[in-house]
């Protein structure tokens, strides 16, 4: 039992300490805004129009990206065990780098990989201040932050996810095997108990009929004794061998029925409480417990990805739609098939957005958390009025008719941006609230166990005191008596 509340506990331990989901999720969404800012504020210089509305949320960018390298190291420790975790250490992450115009692929852990986008971001930033050279800066950022670095982080979001879920499934492996071993040994040890009870109550049984045919021996030896007496003293004959005979051919008495009855009702009793507890635990509790463990990760995660992906969607449909006049920059008139991965990237936003109905997903969720989903964030913000899931569509329907529209005036190219920017930042404030929510659906049903098991425990210390070993007392002192008396038998 309590093996099982240690591998439970523990189970719970781990699916607790989501801070990396977190961490990651943020470290997606920042390195893909960086690109989107990078890549507007070249567009505006080729343009030449004022970028300097793009100076402070590309800071907030780098301090984003400073905290979640700062956390990283600690964050990951927890996660050794999962194969993905290896990306903090080894050089696995590739980057573009574009030092002298020459494009190569470099590798990095991720510690080095986000100190290298700190140090991109910071070196444009002063790069534009002093109207120096930054162009390199601004691929680094653009084709790493969207392109193979985005991906291999976002892989490895779903790697750690799917790490988290086996490790939760093979920790619920050993509790439903020692679930299933619980029930074996209550088995066995019904099945011992019984043996020991049948044998017992026959051993018991002959101690009885010994006792009661000792003690037709003396009250027959007394009989003997006054009938011989009577004899003698009346000058008859009697039979005293045929009376004995008679005495002691009698039907012997049969105590072993009660006696299996009692020890056996009692046996029964501790049993079927024992077989409740593990059979509540093993269908009911822990079954719901387990689920919320395993569909925690995907939760979050799809409050990252959803985040992540508006950005990506938003920033690729303008792409589309304005083709590059800076020249100096290597893909001068957009990224290839950016029709394609506005499409593409929007088939998966849909099917993220379709995922939040799922049942084991909203079961986690907190009243307040499926409003702001489902129907409305309480705001004036005309394009969050029926909640983030419909926000999310409708910035899918606006990104791909702007990626297929000729012409749209630019004020309402900056109001789009703008209204995305709000649903981006609503959906991060929807992961901190799905985080606390699933964190307290998880600790509900393992207060749940824990409080069943209390009170199983209770109970069965309960019977001990008051039915179980009462009876045994009673039985013991009876037992005692007994050998008192055959022993008082004998001596006579």
């Amino acid at each position: 039992m309590f093996s099982i509340m240690g591998y439970i506990i523990n189970d719970v331990y781990l699916t607790s300490s989501m801070i990396i989901f977190r961490n990651l999720g943020n470290l997606l969404y920042n390195i893909g805004l960086s690109a989107d800012i990078a890549r507007t504020i070249v567009k505006s210089i080729g343009y030449q129009i004022d970028y300097s509305s793009q100076n402070a949320p590309f800071l907030n960018a780098m301090y984003e990206l400073q905290t979640i390298q700062n956390n990283i190291l600690s964050d990951f420790k927890k996660w050794e065990f999962c194969a993905a975790s290896n990306i903090v250490t080894d050089s696995l992450i590739p980057l573009w780098t574009f030092d002298e115009n020459l494009p190569k692929i470099i590798n990095k852990n991720m510690y080095n990989a986000i100190e290298s986008f700190v140090f991109h971001i910071k070196s444009m930033i002063y790069a534009l201040e002093n109207n120096q050279t930054y162009i390199n800066h601004a691929k680094f950022l653009i084709i790493n932050g969207i392109g193979q670095t985005y991906d291999y982080f976002n892989h490895t979001i779903l790697d750690l996810e799917n790490c988290a879920v086996n490790r939760i499934e093979t920790i619920g492996d050993i509790i439903y095997t020692l679930i299933f071993w619980g029930f074996a040994a209550l088995g066995i040890l019904l099945l011992i108990v019984f043996i020991f009870i049948y044998l017992t109550a026959k051993k018991i049984d002959e101690f009885w009929n010994f006792f009661i045919k000792s003690t037709q021996i003396q009250l027959m030896r007394l009989k003997t004794e006054a009938i011989e007496r009577l004899g003698y003293a009346h000058n008859t004959e009697v039979n005293i061998e045929e009376s004995i005979n008679s005495s002691l051919n009698k039907k012997k008495h049969r105590v072993r029925t009660l006696i299996e009855i009692n020890f056996t009702w009692r046996i029964l009793v501790f049993f079927i409480i024992s077989a409740s507890y593990y059979f509540v635990i093993y269908f009911y509790l822990y079954p719901d417990c387990q689920s919320y463990m395993k569909n925690r990760p995907r939760l979050l995660n799809n409050f990252n990805i959803r985040r992540s992906l508006v950005s990506r969607v938003c920033m690729l449909s303008r792409d589309v739609y304005t083709p590059w006049f800076n020249k100096n920059f290597l893909l001068s008139y957009g990224f290839a098939n950016s029709n394609f991965l506005v499409d593409l990237n929007a088939k998966i936003l849909r099917e993220k957005n379709k995922e939040l109905r799922e049942e084991k997903l909203m079961k986690m969720m907190s009243k307040e958390l499926k409003q702001r989903i489902f129907e409305s964030t309480n705001t004036t913000t005309p394009i969050l009025k029926f909640g983030t899931d419909t926000a999310v569509e409708i910035s899918i329907y606006d990104s791909t008719n702007i990626a297929y529209t000729s012409y749209i005036p630019a004020e309402l190219i900056l109001k789009y941006v703008a209204y995305l920017q709000i649903v981006q930042n609503n959906i991060g404030i929807e992961f901190e609230l799905a985080d606390n929510d699933s964190y307290n659906a998880i600790n509900y049903q393992l207060n749940i166990i824990i409080a069943t098991t209390a009170v199983y425990s209770i109970i069965f210390c309960a019977l001990f005191f008051i039915y179980y070993l009462p009876f045994l007392h009673y039985q013991i002192k009876l037992l005692n008596l007994l050998s008192y008396l055959i022993e008082v038998l004998a001596i006579d």
